[in-house]
C-alpha cells in the first residue's frame, strides 16, 4: 500500500457531497495538528499532513523519504522512551508526551494520539494525530507555581493562627480550669470529674488543632518522632486498625521543607487508609537510600483506581487527596507513587532526594512523561 492507494479509496459519494478523498484532504489540510498513516507491515509512510511542516519545521517529503527522520527532533532526554514505544507497536491506542527541538533551538512539547489496527483483510496500519501543547504546558507550569506560592503561604497563615492559639488559650485554659475547681468545691465528686473531664477534652482539642495548623514535634525532633506520635495517636482513635512502622538504613539530612511535605503526604495518605480503604493494617517505612528518602504507607483495604483519582482530581475516590499529594511533592522537586488494584490494598510512595529540594519542570519530568 502507499500515498496513491490511499487515495483512491473514495467512498461513494451520498447528497451531493463530494467523494471521501477530498473530504479527507479538506479535514487533514487544515487540521492545526499532525495527521499521518503509516503502513506498520511495509514500514512505509503512506501520508502526512500539512501541519507537520508548521509544527515540526521541516519538509514533508523528509519524512516519506525517511521514515524515521521525525524522530531525529526530539529532545535527547525523551527519545530513548519514544524510541522504544515506537519499534514495539501494540494493536490499540496509545498517547504520548515528548519535546522536540526545532531549528529555532527552542522545545515544543508535543503530545500524539496513535491507533494501530490490524485485521484478517486490513492491513497494519499506524494511524496518529499530533498536537502542540507547549502553550498549556507553560500555563500549566504557571498553575503550579501559583499553587505552590498559595500552599506556602498557607503554611504560613497556619503558623500564624497556631501561635496565636497557643499563646491565647495557654494562658486562659489554666486560669479557666483553677476558677472551675474553685466554683465546684462544693459540688459532688461526679460533678467535678465530669467538669473536669470536659476542660481535658477541651484542652486535648486545642492542643491538636495547633498539632494540626503546625506541627511542634516536626519542628523541634523531626520526621521521625512525628510519624511515631501520630501513629500512637492514630491507634487510639482506629483500633480496628493495626499499624506498623520501620526505618531502613542510615539517616541522612532532610531539609525543613522536605520534612514537612513528607510529613503532609504521611497525613493526608493514614487519612485516606481510615476513610476510603476498608483496612485492618497500615505499615509505614521510613527509608534512607542515600542520596534519596522514600516514605512508603501501605494498606491491606479494597484498593482503588489510581489513574482514575489522579486524572479527574476533583472526583473519584479520595481523588483530591491523592492531588493535593503529588503537587506536594513535585513542589519539593521529589515525586510520587501510587498502587492499588481492587482487593489488593494501596501502596503510596513519595520520594525526594536529601537536602535538595529542586523545583520547576526538570524536576517533574519523569513523574509527568512516563
Amino acid at each position: 500500500m502507499n500515498r496513491e492507494t490511499i487515495a483512491a479509496q473514495p467512498f461513494p459519494p451520498k447528497h451531493g457531497l463530494p467523494p471521501s478523498t477530498e473530504i479527507f484532504r479538506l479535514i487533514a489540510e487544515n487540521l492545526n495538528a499532525v495527521f499521518w498513516v503509516r503502513d506498520l507491515s511495509e514500514g512505509d509512510l503512506l501520508y502526512i499532513s500539512p501541519a507537520y511542516e508548521k509544527i515540526w519545521g521541516a519538509p514533508r517529503d523528509e519524512w516519506y523519504q525517511r521514515p524515521e527522520s521525525w524522530m531525529e527532533k526530539i529532545h535527547p532526554a525523551d527519545l530513548p522512551r519514544i524510541r522504544r514505544r515506537h519499534s514495539e507497536p501494540v494493536t490499540g491506542e496509545a498517547c504520548h508526551e515528548y519535546r522536540i527541538i526545532r531549528h529555532d533551538g527552542l522545545p515544543r512539547w508535543i503530545k500524539s494520539k496513535v491507533l494501530t489496527t490490524s485485521g484478517p483483510q486490513a492491513p497494519f496500519l499506524e494511524i496518529g494525530i499530533a498536537e502542540d501543547i507547549t502553550d498549556f504546558r507553560h500555563l500549566q507550569e504557571q498553575s503550579r507555581q501559583a499553587e505552590r506560592r498559595f500552599r506556602a503561604e498557607l503554611e504560613q497563615e497556619q503558623k500564624r493562627v497556631a501561635r496565636d492559639l497557643h499563646d491565647e488559650f495557654g494562658q486562659i485554659l489554666p486560669l479557666l480550669r483553677n476558677q472551675v475547681e474553685r466554683l465546684c468545691r462544693d459540688q459532688d465528686e461526679e460533678t467535678q470529674a465530669i467538669i473536669g473531664n470536659l476542660l481535658s477534652t477541651m484542652s486535648g482539642i486545642v492542643r491538636r488543632t495547633i498539632n494540626r495548623l503546625r506541627p511542634e514535634l516536626l519542628e523541634h525532633l523531626g520526621l521521625r518522632p512525628s510519624i511515631e506520635e501520630k501513629l500512637r495517636e492514630f491507634d487510639k482513635c482506629h483500633p480496628a486498625i493495626d499499624t506498623a512502622f520501620a526505618v531502613i538504613g542510615q539517616p541522612c539530612k532532610i531539609e525543613p521543607t522536605q520534612e514537612m511535605e513528607l510529613y503532609r503526604v504521611f497525613l493526608e495518605a493514614l487519612t485516606n487508609a481510615a476513610k476510603h480503604a476498608a483496612c485492618d493494617l497500615v505499615s509505614v517505612r521510613l527509608i534512607f537510600a542515600f542520596p534519596t528518602v522514600i516514605l512508603e504507607i501501605r494498606d491491606n483495604g479494597k484498593g482503588f483506581d489510581p489513574e482514575q483519582s489522579l486524572d479527574h482530581p476533583n472526583g473519584g475516590l479520595c481523588g483530591l487527596g491523592m492531588h493535593s499529594m503529588r503537587e506536594r511533592m513535585e513542589s519539593i522537586g521529589g515525586s510520587l507513587g501510587i498502587k492499588s488494584a481492587a482487593g489488593k490494598g494501596t501502596s503510596v510512595r513519595a520520594e525526594v532526594t536529601c537536602g535538595q529540594a529542586r523545583s520547576g519542570p526538570d524536576a517533574r519530568r519523569a513523574t509527568n512523561d512516563e
